[in-house]
């Protein structure tokens, strides 16, 4: 999908869900979850573990698992 496409994709999706919003009052909306959405992007994973050590070590992450459902 070539980018003119794409943009008009996403757009009739976005006017699909507007739904009873004014299109002037949509940035009211859209915006602040767009803000906490890239918030949550830059807080994520700060952990030193990620995905790939936890599957290389899949006996310790069932543990982990299990332990956590007896608690």
């Amino acid at each position: 999908m070539n980018q003119p496409a794409l943009s008009a994709f996403l757009w009739s999706v976005a006017d699909l869900l507007r739904g009873d919003y004014k299109q002037s009052d949509y940035g009211k909306v859209i915006l602040p979850f767009t803000v906490l959405r890239k918030a949550g992007q830059s807080f994520y994973n700060t952990s030193p573990l990620n995905m790939n050590k936890l599957l290389r070590d899949l006996d310790h992450l069932l543990s982990l698992v299990a332990e956590r459902k007896a608690a």
